[in-house]
């Protein structure tokens, strides 16, 4: 097909077959970075993979016997705590230097402790580096079948086809224009799009707060209803579950039932033991569709399965921003249409090779283009969010969602009453910027630390009004702090009540709280690991800044936007920044 590409003088025929093309190695691109960094890290000195955030290093088995869990062994072991390591329950890791495996089921960060499951007995001193191998074969071979199919000139899966083509979808009845009506119901409106839904793609972007679960639930359970057979599809088993959770209760609110079945091993999950939904292995599920009407979870693994070739009628890609375009073909070979959900705006897909072209893009980061909303005649925007208040909602608008985002009328109940002795944060509602003078600061600031921990106390003294206009005494849990380095949220955690949510921001996407603290770290651009793609991230910034009902509070030093860019990107990042320090200045003035 790349030979056909460089020969053909169409040009869209060229770029397809070259994506198509390049989409056949993708896994092959993602999987080699993997190998040579578990070979790195093999050779690595014990100070080397301390400073290696996706190790653990200088591990000492503690005095507690070893437990048993299940067939295998339970070890403890103990860690500096001060070490950075992205690794967590779960995660699955070689001991360096041996063949020997283990899966981390417990972690104690602040302590120091970590417990790890493993089928043979481990060297009381040992190095983990991350297992990162998963074998995409049955995705591969997907991809593979797609693309021969293109090659023949057959259309494998036409709301495939229309996806890679960026065709708007279709949509029976509808000769065009927007999707949605300026007075239409949306929740009414997106479960008819769905059923009028032609084998084609549709997405739906829910930017923070706007209710894409929710409108998610309602069009699989008006689907449901219809009788057809549904499937739901993410990056991880977490997501998948929680918008099996969502459908569940949605049919409880309309009196429906339905066969819910997951794939995959979730005992401990509530769904599960309650009967609501029903544990399946992958071979169970041609039976399940046989059945008639039904919702199945799984992953890219289920969904690329050869006997599962056009059996569903609909196949949901929850958080589509995070999956990969790769992904999204093969795992739309399995349905008739494809319905993204998600936002690219908010927390994106992790990718580990080098991929040429659009290949390296989430699915609705390619069916977009480039644009940060979705065309109204493309998909469906969510446009109303139930969660900031205005003054918060207003800069997020502006800064990432080209204008369009709003928020409905009780979010502007929203709001931190001020006090008599308020002084730090005299705002009751919107951005607060609070600048911190430090030097020399990487991860980690005491500075910024004694700032925040002076604003948590004076923001405990403060009442909180609810979205209800209710009025109560704020209360830890009313509070969530972002930081974006380990080091800062164990120095949080270390000196703030336990009951306050502290973490990065890629734990806390679809949580929400009153008031929302953004700690910045770094004294200085150069100084910030990973540097200005990462700390400032627009992508990150947004789910950071949007978990905020009535605050959002962001520490930093001011010499972060004194830079001499070395980029565009760079340039626009700062720009970013620069952007929200005075929508906060302004604020303040007003209130001034």
């Amino acid at each position: 097909m790349l030979a056909r590409a460089k020969a053909t003088a169409d040009p869209e025929a060229a770029r397809l077959d070259q994506l198509v093309g390049w989409l056949v190695e993708f896994h092959r691109r993602e999987e080699k970075p993997m190998w040579w960094r578990k070979f790195e890290r093999s050779e690595m000195t014990i100070e080397e993979r301390y400073d290696d955030r996706d190790c653990l290093a200088a591990l000492t088995r503690t005095e507690t016997p070893a437990s048993r869990i299940k067939r295998s062994l339970g070890l403890e072991y103990r860690y500096d705590a001060a070490q950075e390591t992205k690794l967590r329950p779960g995660d699955k890791c070689w001991a360096a230097g041996t063949e020997l495996r283990a899966e981390i089921v417990r972690m104690d960060e602040d302590a120091g402790l970590v417990e790890l499951k493993a089928g043979k007995p481990l060297p009381d001193r040992l190095c983990l580096i991350p297992d990162e191998f998963v074998s995409a074969g049955v995705i591969k071979d997907a991809v593979a079948r797609y693309a021969r199919a293109w090659e023949r000139g057959e259309v494998a899966s036409q709301a495939v086809d229309d996806l890679l083509r960026r065709r708007r979808p279709r949509i029976a009845g509808h000769d065009g224009g927007p999707l949605v009506g300026a007075t239409e119901n949306l929740v009414e409106r997106v479960c008819d799009l769905a059923f009028r839904l032609d084998r084609s793609t549709l997405c739906i972007q829910g930017p923070p707060g706007t209710g894409k679960t929710h409108n998610a639930a309602a069009m699989i359970v008006e689907l449901l209803r219809r009788g057809y057979r549904v499937g739901v599809t993410a990056q991880s088993h977490k997501v998948i579950m929680h918008a099996m959770c969502a459908v569940a209760k949605a049919l409880e609110r309309s009196g429906l039932a339905a066969d819910l079945c997951k794939v995959g091993d979730h005992d401990d999950d509530p769904l599960v033991k309650q009967g609501i939904v029903r544990e399946i292995e992958n071979d169970d599920v041609p039976g399940v569709l046989d059945g008639g009407a039904c919702l199945v979870g799984g992953t890219a693994w289920l969904f690329s399965r050869d006997e599962l070739a056009g059996r569903f009628d609909y196949l949901f890609i929850d958080e589509a921003g995070q999956v990969s375009l790769a992904n999204a073909v093969a795992v739309g070979l399995s349905t008739r249409n494809l319905i993204l959900v998600g936002d690219q705006m908010q927390l994106s897909q992790v990718t580990q090779g080098h991929h040429p072209g659009d290949t390296g893009l989430s699915c609705l980061e390619y069916l977009l283009a480039g644009s940060a909303t979705v065309p109204q005649e493309l998909g469906v925007f969510l446009g109303s969010s139930r969660r900031m208040h205005p003054d918060i909602c207003r800069f997020v608008s502006d800064a990432v969602y080209d204008g369009r985002l709003d928020s409905i009328p009780e979010t502007g109940r929203h709001r931190v009453i001020r006090g008599p002795d308020t002084t730090l944060v005299p705002a009751e509602t919107g951005i607060v910027w609070v600048p911190v003078e430090h030097d020399g600061c990487t991860q980690s600031s005491d500075e910024e630390c004694d700032a925040i921990v002076a604003i948590v106390e004076e923001l405990l003294r403060r009442n909180v009004v609810d979205r209800e206009g209710v009025e109560r005494r704020m209360t830890p849990e009313d509070i969530l702090i972002v930081a974006p380095f380990n080091l800062q949220v164990r120095c949080l955690r270390g000196r703030l009540d336990p009951r306050i949510r502290i973490g990065s921001v890629d734990r806390f996407q679809g949580q929400e709280a009153p008031v929302v603290i953004v700690s910045l770290c770094a004294s200085t651009l150069e100084e910030a690991p990973r540097g200005a793609s990462f700390l400032l991230s627009p992508n990150r910034l947004n789910v950071a800044v949007s978990r905020a009902e009535a605050l959002a509070i962001v520490v930093g030093c001011p010499d972060l936007m004194d830079v001499r860019c070395r980029s565009v990107e760079e340039m626009r990042l700062v720009n970013l920044l620069c952007h929200l320090v005075q929508y906060a200045e302004e604020q303040a003035e007003a209130i001034a």
